[in-house]
């Protein structure tokens, strides 16, 4: 009953979208071009009404669906059931460190018959030491002497030798979870069972053929957009909005997209079209519609099935786009995807839809130059008043709002798009144009997936437009400002709000631009899971691991010897590292470890358990996130100073009185087991304490300065091995926590985000 409540209201709120927007369009078209004030602004108000026009088709076609569950159940099919599946990672320059997880995550991929599950890595590069690392493995090699068509003609040669009935095809830095074929293989039964009153039966559907399930393509890292605007705390990948709803919409008119990665593909279906398709450089996205215009039935689904790496310099995120962009028009044209036969109308809007989307840069252009050409240069592109626009735009405006966040299950917002677009948009207009009037680029470039930077003069090229363009968006608040004080309010009280939402996205924009260095060379994921350390007896957990490192929490702070190497086990997993810093915060201890040494077979097991997981980034938009933090948290973390962690020993603020040997007083200001620093005048050379009748300090003065020395405990390494001695510690760890508390020497906060805390440098 609630999933029929909910299907009804967004059909509701679907009529409600469509409804205040084709009354916008209607006015726009009507009543607001100013074709009587002259031929620019003919011109400017046709193409801003145009590109309005574009926004409403896509806006109406892509919330079509969305909100409604659109996914058949899983058939619960028998264990022998379960067809043979060849596994295709295709590749052709990435880093053998990545393919290794790859590679490692389809291994450790659960199947009721492993032996029915082959493992192909399709190497376009002929590299041995990739060959050696898929024999190392235990996987199959395959390339070519000849490398025509990309990507697409490698899989195809791949596709020759093979013989499965399902095809499973991953790019080279995604790594597949355990029950990714579990969760996948069993939609191909669909022709074979159907579920009715609660119950399965098997029944014969030959009409129905599953062409492919599409999983989405998730991120274990931050995206660009999350960590260059501090915000991978709080909002969701950029990609999550399309993976996750507009693909399950599009199951609605049987047009879900093959992304290329992440897929199980019916050999039926590829070889009733020839194969993967060749001739665009986007062979997955004409590959998916040719196997639908078959007839076969394809689905996307919204569960997270595999994690990859996504682009961490702009440079690489730019190519990646362009890259989709022109293929999709190339691909659009190429497929003639209005004439094409065997496709549905329903999915020929759709496609066109996709192809619009496209042309977004060319619509957030206009809508970011308008109100400055009406402003700075008198060219008035919309014509109405105040009034007017309360009444047709303001509605549809609110509603599309409200109905992005509640589509999207609060994955997106307008304003994130907006900031999303306008960071693109003068990047891919050119290719966009260039590729719409057939000047096409054929070439496939792999988007790099290696840490690299794209350097200060590219970003500062790429930014060049938004910076003009917020300055003059600055120029035309001034000039709205102006005129709104000396009483011309109806026209420029509409343009000082468009040009204030305008410069809010450039803003973020130049933020963007700016950067943000990177402090590790691998990702940590956010896991907590009991571990074994050598000479700690205390309960640990760790907080978080990475390909190279991990950390740690206890709530005792132990002693570990800085720099040695020393055992830990992690489920299992047997390897060696040593602590490199240790800090305090929510009253625990977290010690940063990097490992140094682990043998192949463990690190399989460790890679197993950081990657066999949905990514621990968020999921949906914080609640508590709004424009303001979003300006506020990139101001605050770039005039902050960069903050340096090197403790490499659990350091106790105490403010404690001790009482020495030959009864002089001192206060011990804070202890680390290896050194002690004490407050007070005329310091001796050499101190004893007694702490209880067994345990002695003996302290010997290495430095003063200021009223306060910092002695060096002589005896520290027969005290950390002293039970009574730990008893005492543990006394003093407890009025650190007081100590923190009243004194407020740190912010109580946890620092998920902050890079500089964890190794990986």
């Amino acid at each position: 009953m609630r999933d029929e409540r909910r299907g009804n209201y967004s059909k509701f709120l679907y009529f409600i979208v469509v409804l205040t927007t084709l009354i916008y369009i209607i006015w726009r078209l009507f009543f607001s071009i100013p074709f009587e004030l002259g031929i620019l602004s003919c011109i400017f108000g046709i193409l801003l009404f145009l590109s309005e026009a574009l926004g409403a088709v896509e806006t109406i076609q892509q919330c079509y669906g969305m909100g409604e569950e659109l996914l058949p159940e899983l058939p619960p099919i028998k264990d022998e059931e379960y067809p043979e599946v060849d596994v295709f990672i295709a590749t052709y320059n990435e880093p053998c460190d990545l393919l290794f997880k790859t590679i490692n995550g389809c291994l450790y991929m659960s199947y009721p018959d492993k032996s029915k599950v082959h493992i192909y890595v399709l190497d376009d590069g002929n590299r041995d030491e990739v060959k050696k690392l898929a024999l190392d493995m235990g996987v199959h090699y395959i390339t070519r002497d000849e490398h025509n068509d990309a990507k697409a003609g490698n899989l195809n040669n791949a596709f020759s030798q093979t013989k499965s009935p399902l095809i499973a095809t991953f790019d080279a830095d995604m790594i597949p979870l355990s029950n990714f074929l579990i969760e996948i293989v069993p939609y191909f039964f669909l022709s074979k069972y159907k579920k009715t009153d609660n119950h399965w039966e098997e029944i014969s559907q030959e009409d129905m053929k599953i062409g492919f399930i599409q999983a989405p393509q998730a991120f274990y890292n931050p995206d660009l957009f999350q960590y260059n605007l501090f915000s991978e705390g709080n909002v969701p990948n950029e990609q999550d909005y399309f993976y996750r709803d507009i693909q399950l919409a599009r199951n609605k008119t049987n047009s879900a997209i093959y992304g290329g990665s992440n897929t199980v593909i019916s050999r039926q279906a590829l070889e009733d079209i020839g194969g993967f398709y060749t001739g665009v450089i986007t062979e997955d996205f004409a590959t998916g519609i040719s196997i639908q215009a078959e007839g076969y039935t394809c689905y996307a689904i919204r569960d997270v099935l595999a994690v990859g790496l996504s682009p961490t310099d702009l440079k690489s995120l730019i190519k990646q786009r362009e890259r989709w962009a022109r293929g999709c028009i190339q691909t659009l044209k190429k497929v003639r995807v209005l004439t094409k036969k065997g496709l549905t109308k329903g999915q020929k809007i759709s496609y066109i839809s996709s192809l619009l989307y496209w042309y977004t840069p060319l619509r957030r252009f206009m809508y970011i130059l308008s109100p400055i050409l009406f402003a700075l240069f008198n060219i008035q592109v919309v014509k109405c008043s105040l009034l007017e626009l309360l009444l047709w735009w303001a509605p549809q405006y609110i509603v599309y709002q409200y109905a992005t966040r509640v589509f999207s299950n609060n994955i997106r917002t307008n304003r994130l798009s907006n900031i999303y677009d306008t960071i693109l948009f003068p990047s891919l207009l050119p290719a966009v144009l260039l590729e719409t009037f057939g000047i096409s680029k054929k070439e496939f470039v792999v988007t790099k997936k290696e840490r690299i930077s794209s350097g200060k003069l590219y970003h500062i090229r790429r930014s060049f437009i938004h910076l003009l363009l917020f300055v003059l968006s600055v120029l035309s608040l001034s000039v709205c400002v102006k005129e709104v004080f000396i009483g011309n309010a109806n026209a420029y009280i509409i343009v000082l709000f468009w040009v204030i939402v305008n410069m809010y996205s450039l803003l973020m924009t130049i933020f963007f631009m700016m950067g943000r260095q990177y402090y590790r060379n691998s990702e940590r994921l956010f896991i907590k899971k009991p571990i074994s350390i050598e000479g700690i007896q205390h309960p640990c957990y760790t907080k978080d691991l990475s390909d190279t490192g991990l950390s740690f929490t206890c709530q005792f702070p132990c002693y570990i010897e800085p720099d040695k190497v020393i055992d830990f086990e992690l489920l299992g997993v047997k390897f060696e590292g040593r602590v490199k810093h240790v800090s305090y915060n929510s009253n625990q201890w977290i010690y940063g470890v990097e490992i140094v040494n682990i043998s192949n077979s463990m690190k399989q097991k460790y890679y197993h358990i950081i990657y066999d997981r949905e990514p621990t980034l968020p999921s949906i938009i914080s609640k508590e996130y709004s424009f303001f933090d979003e300006i506020s948290y990139n101001i605050i973390r770039r005039a902050s100073k960069e903050r340096r962690f090197n403790r490499k020993l659990p350091r106790l603020e105490l403010d404690k009185e001790l009482t020495s040997t030959d009864n002089k007083v001192v206060v011990c200001k804070n202890f680390n087991y290896e050194y002690i620093l004490i407050l007070g005048n005329n310091l001796k050379q050499y101190y004893e304490f007694n702490l209880n009748q067994d345990i002695t300090l003996k302290c010997q003065k290495e430095k003063n300065n200021d009223g306060q020395g910092l002695y060096k405990i002589m005896n520290y390494e027969v005290l950390v091995r002293n039970s009574i001695f730990i008893g005492i510690i543990e006394q003093w760890a407890k009025e650190y926590e007081d100590v923190i508390k009243q004194r407020n020497i740190i912010k109580t906060e946890e620092l998920e985000f902050d890079e500089r805390l964890y190794l990986g440098r």
